[in-house]
């Protein structure tokens, strides 16, 4: 697909008076796009039809890293504290310790840390941020767009479909 993209923006350099040649590329390219479109939806349509969902394993899933895997979002909440790359390298040195050994949660290694405590914030601050649900970004919106339903307009709610 990226060769035929690459085709396409390549017929569209006109030569004089649009001659023979590049534009006959699209005849060969277009079709080829399109079939291989139709094809991917089709197979993606496939794959999601037969899509379950177990919100339980996929918490326990989560649950596996001991808050680690929100490293990123208690990252950019340190950051603003004591400075982004400073909070980076801070965030990346837990994460490699509780890779040595995971019994000790993501938390209680951030509470543990000099800079996080003389950031100012507390426990209460900090746990939040662990939190993978509180971590979704824009996902609800993306579902109801997906499933073309509006909260608002009595569609069903994106909660089903989310991990809280």
């Amino acid at each position: 697909m990226k060769q035929l993209s690459a085709a396409l923006f390549d017929a569209m350099v006109e030569d004089h008076e649009r001659s023979t040649g590049p534009w006959e590329i699209e005849w060969i390219v277009l079709p080829q796009i399109s079939t291989l479109t139709v094809s991917t939806l089709e197979h993606t349509l496939a794959l999601l039809e037969g899509l379950e969902v177990h919100a339980d394993v996929m918490k326990r899933n989560l649950d596996i890293t001991n808050g680690a895997i929100v490293s990123e979002a208690v990252m950019m909440g340190l950051g603003k504290k004591i400075g982004r790359q400073v909070a980076h390298d801070l965030v990346y040195d837990i994460c490699r310790k509780m890779a040595l050994d995971p019994s000790v949660s993501f938390v209680d290694r951030l509470m543990d840390d000099k800079a996080v405590k003389s950031s100012g914030m507390s426990r209460d601050d900090i746990k939040p941020l662990c939190e993978p649900g509180n971590y979704i970004g824009l996902s609800k919106e993306m579902i109801s767009r997906v499933i073309g339903r509006n909260e608002g307009a009595g569609g069903t709610q994106t909660e089903d479909y989310c991990i809280t």
